[in-house]
């Protein structure tokens, strides 16, 4: 098994979100600023190849290269894709969709109903999420590529994926301890990717503490600038 990429777009959940990648394939992930490396080349001449990529929430928008730095390279990288919030919105972005201003949610629980493919596949339709966000993927502007998979009960796009490349999104926070089925979500993702084993645990409930529970693995963090 390769190393998992998490990528940080200076999210105070991000770390939160690693552990849940620890979790869901037994493997702690590297951990990169999204501005750690001037190019993605460079970031592989430094580190390696990477068999799954999980982009964090964060701030701004990704559509501004400070905000968003190596992500966009991401989604053109051959590599299993996981766009959490911020990552969900880039990947509208790479394949010619746009996000607007949306209702603001900070913290807001609310259900969200999927159509059981992918990250949702074995999950109860509908489950509670958390959000975090103020912008919000236009559906209208999503090119035949790119699937809804999952919407709120007013309509937003709450998930996504691309038909034929190993690309996912979902807009709300898995690793919330309100988010419901959240480690079942990541344990999807790295199934389509080959990351997990047939012996990890299915929690017995939606919520619990083993969501939380840290992991007692060493998340490997980069400084913030690597000259490369």
């Amino acid at each position: 098994m390769h190393a998992i990429l998490v990528i940080d777009n200076y999210d105070s959940y991000t770390y939160i979100l690693a552990e849940l990648v620890a979790q869901a394939t037994g493997h702690a992930p590297i951990v990169v600023k999204n501005d750690a490396f001037k190019t993605w080349d460079a970031m592989l001449r430094t580190l390696g190849s990477f068999s799954a990529i999980v982009i964090s929430p964060g701030p701004g928008s990704p559509s501004i290269t400070a905000d968003f730095g190596i992500c966009a390279q991401a989604y053109g990288s051959e590599i299993p894709v996981l766009g959490v919030c911020l990552g969900h919105q880039g990947l509208a972005l790479a394949f010619g969709g746009t996000v607007q201003r949306g209702p603001v949610a900070h913290g807001q629980i609310s259900e969200v109903l999927h159509d059981g493919s992918s990250l949702f596949a074995g999950l109860p339709s509908p489950l509670k999420v958390v959000r975090y966000h103020s912008l919000i993927v236009d559906e209208h502007t999503l090119p035949p590529c790119l699937r809804v998979t999952a919407r709120t009960r007013s309509g937003l796009v709450m998930g996504m994926r691309h038909k034929t490349l190993p690309l996912h999104s979902v807009q709300f926070h898995p690793e919330s301890a309100c988010t419901e089925w959240g480690l079942e979500m990541l344990v999807n993702f790295f199934r389509i990717a080959g990351q997990v084993m047939p012996s990890v645990p299915v929690l017995s409930s939606p919520v619990g503490d083993a969501q939380n529970a840290a992991t007692g693995l060493a998340i490997s963090s980069l400084p913030s600038k690597v000259d490369a």
